[in-house]
């Protein structure tokens, strides 16, 4: 499993804090595939990960604008190489636990990060859902809600209780847990770096299981609410015989969807929140 994780790797040259490009771990899978094997057991053993995984390497992209200006870049997460084996290793236990329960752990409604399931069958189910509606000749209104940095502000805390509750295996929760700690960064500009600053939050910017976990966190919200989810882009639906119930059924959806987002620690863009009535 190890040797078939580093031959799918991305020959990227891009690195993290350890220096080693990825490609360097795909070209070398065969020989490296025991050791790496090794270190993994180890891990999983110890429900420990290496302190050098857990530091992020930051570097500003330039978008447009002002050069002088840091809101007109974006900061880019590169993350050490061997810690991307590692998620894609994690992952597939996930996906193992889906396939042997035969359930999906990120709920119905999201379309995001999983096999089957893209932006197109997300437009395809609201398409649905706004046709049956119209239809029966009546009106339907439907709202998208905007998260500001959500993958950023996730609670981790709160993130460990929600998969508790699950019921993910005690094991692969504290492996989580510990990778999910301690973590900081660093920014590097023209080979030189700023000073380490701690990432008490979020799903870690760059990673492999970062939309996973954010998916996994939401995925309570289908329990009080029915959005169509992709990421965390979220549309919730109200439909009725007039515009006015339409709209009255959609605002009170999503009331209850920003207020299950506040109680999580989640900010939503009021001023990006839209509403789109349709007959």
């Amino acid at each position: 499993m190890v040797e078939k994780t580093l031959k799918e790797l991305k020959p990227k040259r891009c690195f993290g804090f350890d220096r080693v490009p990825l490609v360097f771990l795909k070209d070398g899978a065969s020989e490296l595939s025991e050791v790496v094997t090794k270190l993994m057991f180890k891990i999983l053993e110890e429900e420990k990960t290496p302190e050098q995984w857990k530091v992020a390497r930051i570097l500003p992209l330039f978008k447009k604008g002002d050069k002088e200006k840091t809101e007109n870049y974006r900061p880019i997460s590169n993350l050490c190489s061997m810690t991307k084996v590692y998620e894609k290793l994690l992952l597939h236990r996930f996906q193992e636990i889906q396939e042997k329960e035969n359930v999906d752990l990120t709920g119905n409604c999201q379309h995001g990060f999983k096999r089957n399931f893209s932006t197109e069958t997300a437009c395809l189910e609201i398409q649905t859902k706004l046709s049956n509606a119209c239809d029966s000749g009546g009106f339907a209104a439907l709202a998208s809600l905007d998260l500001t940095a959500a993958f950023d502000v996730v609670d981790r805390n709160l993130l460990r209780k929600r998969l508790k509750i699950m019921g993910i295996p005690v094991q692969l929760i504290h492996l989580l847990d510990d990778w999910l700690s301690d973590r900081s960064a660093y920014c590097e500009v023209n080979k030189n770096n700023s000073e380490f600053f701690d990432i008490n939050f979020g799903t870690i910017q760059g990673s492999i299981l970062g939309p996973l976990l954010f998916a996994l966190f939401i995925s309570p919200l289908a329990d009080i609410t029915t959005p169509t989810t992709y990421a965390d882009d979220n549309y919730l639906f109200g439909s009725g015989e007039t515009e006015k119930k339409a709209l009255e059924n959609c605002i009170k959806e999503t009331e209850i969807a920003m207020k299950w987002f506040l109680d999580s620690g989640l900010c939503v863009n009021k001023k990006k929140t839209e509403v789109c009535v349709f007959h």
